[in-house]
C-alpha cells in the first residue's frame, strides 16, 4: 500500500510529455493535486481522477479538504485507479499498438 495519502505535484516550469510521477501517483489510488503542467499529456478523462489547480492560493484549502474529507479522499483514489486502467495499461497500449501495426 502507498505510504502517502495526497500528492501535491506542483511543478512551477512548463515542460512537455507526460509526467510519469503523476501516473504512479494515480495507479496507487493516491489523491493528486496538480497545475497546468502536471496534467501535460493526459486525455481529458483525467478531470474525475485528480484535482486541477492552477492557483496556488487555493492549495490549501484544497489540502484542508482532503485531509478531512475520507469520503472524497476514497472517490479520488477509486477514480484514479479507473483512469489508469482505461488510458494508461499496458495491455490496452499493446493492442492499440498492434491494431496500427497490423493496418
Amino acid at each position: 500500500p502507498p505510504r502517502s495519502t495526497l500528492f501535491p505535484y506542483t511543478t512551477l516550469f512548463r515542460s512537455t510529455g507526460i509526467k510519469t510521477k503523476i501516473l504512479q501517483a494515480l495507479s496507487l489510488g493516491i489523491p493528486t493535486i496538480t497545475n497546468k503542467y502536471g496534467v501535460t499529456g493526459l486525455n481529458d478523462d483525467y478531470k474525475n481522477a485528480l484535482i486541477y489547480e492552477n492557483n496556488f492560493d487555493n492549495y490549501y484549502e484544497i489540502l484542508k479538504k482532503l485531509i478531512n474529507d475520507y469520503e472524497y479522499r476514497k472517490k479520488l483514489s477509486i477514480n484514479s485507479i479507473k483512469y489508469i486502467k482505461k488510458n494508461h495499461n499496458w495491455d490496452n497500449i499493446i493492442l492499440k499498438l498492434e491494431t496500427v501495426l497490423i493496418k
